[in-house]
């Protein structure tokens, strides 16, 4: 979430003359917290002399070894320290700023668009039933009007054999360009069916259209989890293995090496 910050010198918004609050700027911020960035800064030169650790590890002394223990668990204690108080001063700063976009998130979302998107969706589940039934009218009508016109061309066919028939060429000529001309009639009319599926109206306020949304509804029993296998992301996975391994301790799992990384931690007295 970004912060809304206004300068003093920014004109105040209609209805509105409170004091703003100063942009902070990386410099001052530099400025404002001088002490706490020399403490980081002594802590990347501090890590730099640590102990080195490489392929003669297994090589040293078990005395040299509980000094560099207590270089990396003191440099650690450092660490952790001045994390907290990188903490403190993130939080002292940013409070007033968090109270001025909790407010006014507050305000639009919660008091404004949380109270119309409700309405949104019901307008919008009501409207398409509304459309629904008069798509499916207008379907009904188009279907009976194209079925009318293949019927006529039909009844035109059979009457232009009967003439054929009976000798009279040119009348069952007549009877054949007519026939055509219902056929392209009813081609037309067929095409048209089609279009009323996308339920498009035409109102005052312009076009309103009338489509599906999919709803759904899953199964953990049955899902097929083999099809979603290309679709679950890195991250996806990793939280299911955790959630997994954290009430199947030393099983294994199939796709899945479980490791053991030494990990040093380190609590001040």
């Amino acid at each position: 979430m970004s912060l809304l910050v206004l300068e003093r010198s920014a004109p105040a918004p209609i209805g509105h003359n409170r004091p703003r609050l100063d942009v902070l700027t990386k410099p001052e911020l530099v400025e404002d917290h001088a002490e706490l960035v020399r403490e980081c800064d002594a802590l990347k030169v501090r890590a730099k002399a640590l102990p080195i650790v490489d392929a003669t590890l297994a090589e040293k002394p078990d005395a040299e070894l509980g000094q560099m223990i207590a270089d990396y668990s003191a440099f650690q204690i450092s660490v952790n320290a001045t994390l907290a108080e990188v903490e403190q001063h993130r939080a002292d700063t940013k409070a007033p700023y968090k109270a001025v976009t909790d407010a006014v998130d507050g305000f639009f979302n919660k008091e404004l668009r949380d109270g119309l998107n409700p309405l949104k969706a019901t307008a919008a589940a009501l409207g398409g039933r509304i459309g629904a039934e008069k798509g499916r009218r207008e379907r009904a009508a188009a279907e009976a009007h194209a079925a009318a016109l293949r019927q006529a061309e039909q009844e035109r066919l059979a009457a232009a054999a009967a003439l054929e028939d009976a000798g009279r060429h040119t009348e069952a000529d007549t009877h054949l360009r007519a026939t055509e001309a219902i056929g392209d009639m009813a081609t037309k009319a067929e095409a048209a069916v089609v279009e009323t599926r996308f339920g498009k109206t035409q109102t005052s306020f312009g076009t309103a259209s009338t489509r599906t949304v999919e709803r759904r509804a899953i199964d953990r029993a049955t899902l097929d989890l083999e099809s979603l296998r290309p679709f679950l992301g890195v991250d996806a996975l990793d939280a299911a293995v955790r959630a997994w391994r954290a009430v199947n301790k030393g099983v294994a799992l199939r796709g899945v090496t479980f490791t053991d990384e030494p990990i040093l931690s380190t609590r001040a007295r």
